[in-house]
């Protein structure tokens, strides 16, 4: 199937699809992106495929391999580690400051995109579970009123969404995310702003409990060492 992108925004256009079919998992880790499959895909020429490529490798989505291409990264267990630690801290400072700040808009959009995100899951369609899993914490962070914070997880989280496939790839995993989401929101609801931060820490770490989990049976399935 070709997907016509318009030639103003070819460029900006290729990275955005790619960076989500990339974050939906329809790419695995370790799997080489092969630049001639990837204009037949999009319906355009190279150049904005190499340039939408080289957008995805300065974000740390794609690894160059000299003269063989771009690859999926593999995350090894210390990335895994370092990514989540921090991202666990940001997010729970996050939660808290979003108990104390939020609007009630704030906190109503926060119960559309869960209530949004729990029919994709229902529907089974992944691609939108994970956007709505990106956009319920986009806004969290978004509702503390912190330009810093925001910047530095939306950093951050482009190499978390990258490697939460390997969560994601263990089946009760979306489920319990939602579960965990939904008390998030409760103790933001209810400016319960020590609970939120717990909430939220606990949430991310243990995403990377079941994130290694992942990674173990990933390299065991592929025979990486």
């Amino acid at each position: 199937m070709t997907t016509r992108l318009d030639v103003p925004t070819v460029s900006q256009a290729a990275y955005e699809t790619l960076h989500r079919m990339i974050l939906s998992g329809q790419f695995v880790p370790g799997q080489w992106i092969k630049e001639r499959e990837i204009t037949e895909i999009l319906g355009i020429s190279r150049t904005p495929v190499r340039d939408a490529l080289r957008m995805l490798e300065r974000e740390r989505l794609l690894v160059s391999i000299p003269h063989r291409g771009f690859r999926i990264p593999v995350p090894t267990v210390k990335e895994l580690h370092d990514y989540y630690e921090l991202r666990a801290e940001l997010e729970g400072m996050a939660a808290r400051l979003a108990s104390e700040r939020a609007t009630d808009s704030d906190i109503q959009t926060l119960n559309n995109l869960w209530e949004s995100a729990q029919s994709s899951l229902l529907a089974h369609d992944v691609t939108t579970l994970a956007e709505r899993n990106d956009e319920f914490h986009r806004h969290l962070a978004a509702c503390t009123d912190n330009d810093e914070l925001v910047a530095s997880l939306l950093r951050l989280r482009a190499g978390i969404d990258l490697y939460r496939n390997l969560s994601w790839a263990q089946k009760p995993r979306p489920a319990h995310t939602l579960q965990q989401h939904q008390h998030i929101l409760f103790c933001v609801t209810n400016r319960n702003a020590l609970a939120a931060q717990e909430s939220a820490r606990v949430h991310i770490m243990d995403s990377l409990s079941i994130a290694l989990q992942g990674l173990a049976t990933f390299q065991s399935n592929s025979g990486a060492k």
